[in-house]
């Protein structure tokens, strides 16, 4: 196991490390480390931090390589100081996984609930921006709050990915997954349709997927303030009948306000949701509406 040791008990939990934090701590330092960890085969690699951005390519190789870059902000030369004793940067193997977690003595993982919860104010800020090359078939799992992009190219294994006030870019993908955010659009470029279910999500942003033309699956959209988009020809599903709950001699109805297409034959289950955004799933490399 490596562990860096930099600073920050926990900056406000919505306060990003960009024009907001350069405005409110003029004293500003960064710092690069860089690792190369062992044989990453077929592992898993997670990637967790409150502040920062996240990126990672595969490429044709067995180690997992890592630069990551801390910014520290703070009020004054002393409280800079203090930010590179209180946050620390965690690298660590195990037999079947490299994590990655920036501010680890707050988020020692991609853990939503213990990150929303805090929202107190310090006199420092610290962000890291990890960018990982990783073997094309490694399993990922990736989330960040703050002041940053998740953006994913060229890998093959399967996703799952978080994020809350940033964009979420995958370029060249072969593998199956999630992808969430809260803020920001998602984009989805598929280099071979997923093999089985998967899903993206944005409540404010639009939702931009590309898949190959041989694409043969179910695609369940939902929008609230947008439109559905395809140049795919489709075939209406059914919608599900709404499932009744008994609640004080009244029936609840319960049900899906997802819209189902069936592209081709059909095949794994694609669930695109977005509330404030558009919804647009295209074939090919062409450009998107």
């Amino acid at each position: 196991m490596s562990r860096w040791v930099a600073g920050v008990a926990l900056a406000a939990a919505l306060v990003g490390p960009g024009i907001t934090a350069q405005s409110r701590y003029p004293v500003r330092r960064e710092e690069t480390v860089s690792r190369t960890l062992g044989v990453g085969g077929g592992r898993r690699l997670e990637v967790s931090t409150t502040s920062g951005s996240i990126r990672v390519s595969g490429y044709d190789g067995d180690a997992v390589e890592v630069a990551v870059r801390r910014t520290v902000w703070g009020e004054t030369p002393a409280d800079a100081d203090a930010a590179e004793t209180a946050v620390g940067l965690e690298m660590a193997e195990t037999a079947d996984a490299v994590r990655l977690l920036g501010h680890v003595e707050t988020h020692a993982g991609c853990d939503w609930k213990t990150i929303t919860r805090r929202r107190s104010l310090t006199q420092y800020h610290v962000a890291f921006d990890f960018d990982v090359r990783v073997p094309r078939g490694m399993r990922l799992r990736l989330c960040t709050v703050n002041g940053g992009e998740v953006q994913v190219a060229g890998t093959s294994g399967d996703f799952d990915i978080d994020n809350v006030n940033g964009a979420i870019t995958l370029t060249g993908i072969s593998g199956s997954g999630r992808a969430a955010t809260v803020n920001g659009a998602v984009s989805v470029v598929f280099a071979e349709n997923p093999k089985s279910a998967s899903a993206f999500k944005s409540v404010n942003g639009d939702l931009d997927v590309i898949f190959q033309r041989n694409l043969a699956a179910d695609l369940l959209m939902k929008t609230f303030n947008g439109g559905l988009f395809t140049d795919f020809d489709v075939t209406p599903l059914a919608t599900p009948t709404a499932a009744v709950e008994r609640r004080g001699g009244m029936s609840v109805y319960r049900g899906s306000r997802f819209s189902g297409f069936r592209i081709g034959g059909g095949g794994p289950e694609v669930r695109l949701d977005a509330f404030n955004g558009n919804i647009r799933v295209v074939g090919g490399v062409g450009r998107l509406f």
